[in-house]
C-alpha cells in the first residue's frame, strides 16, 4: 500500500492521509523540486509528514548553526541527556 502525499495535502482533514494500493516513483511537486515524492510507502507516511520534516528542518538548523554536542563515549552521551543546562 501507498500514501498519495499531493491528496494527503489536500483532504482537507487535518490528520488523515489517503491511501492508494500503486505504486509510482518519486516526481517533483508542483514543478519545484522537493525532493519528496508524491507517493510513498504506507508504511513510510509519518516520516514525510509536516510534523516529521518539520522536526528535520529545525535538526538541520542546529547543525548548520553549530547548535549540538559532541561526545567521546555512549556513556558521555546519556550523561549528557540527563544533564539540565
Amino acid at each position: 500500500m501507498t500514501v498519495n502525499f499531493a491528496d494527503a495535502l489536500t483532504s482537507g482533514t487535518p490528520g488523515t492521509i489517503k491511501t492508494s494500493s500503486s505504486f509510482s516513483a518519486s516526481t517533483p511537486a508542483a514543478g519545484r523540486d522537493t525532493g519528496m515524492p508524491l507517493v510513498i510507502r504506507a508504511d513510510q507516511a509519518y516520516y514525510w509528514s509536516r510534523a516529521w520534516q518539520q522536526g528535520e528542518a529545525n535538526a538541520w538548523r542546529d547543525i548548520e548553526a553549530g547548535d549540538f554536542d559532541v561526545y567521546d563515549s555512549p556513556a558521555d552521551a546519556v550523561r549528557g541527556l540527563h544533564r539540565v543546562d
